[in-house]
């Protein structure tokens, strides 16, 4: 899966073109997208993003695909599954968390850089 954002798309002072966005696929109708970041052991890391116009939810991790398939327990006990939208991302965070991995939760506009909660 190619991933939304290389180095440069990530520097703050560095606007893509029309032409950029479509080859680094951030062309969206979303006025945001939310990410979680997974610090995984040795070194590795994962990326869960959302995108909550589409209410889509991606990852780079196939572990995480199954997570993705087969959905997460929210608080109530309730089965979230992508679908759901911003309910499966913060049950998806809780359980990550939870589970004692290191999880940080980006917030991304295409005018703004990355806000972390």
């Amino acid at each position: 899966m190619q991933q939304p954002l290389d180095g440069l798309a990530a520097c703050p002072r560095w606007t893509p073109t029309a032409p950029e966005q479509r080859r680094l696929g951030t062309v969206s109708t979303a006025k945001r997208m939310e990410m979680l970041v997974i610090q995984l052991p040795r070194g590795r890391s994962a990326v869960v993003q959302f995108d909550p116009a589409r209410s889509t939810t991606v990852t780079d991790h196939c572990g995480f695909r199954a997570l993705l398939e087969y959905g997460i327990l929210d608080w109530n006990g309730h089965r979230c599954f992508p679908a759901d939208g911003h309910r499966f991302f913060s049950a998806l965070y809780d359980h990550l968390f939870l589970s004692g991995y290191r999880v940080r939760w980006l917030t991304w506009t295409p005018a703004a850089r990355p806000r972390t909660w």
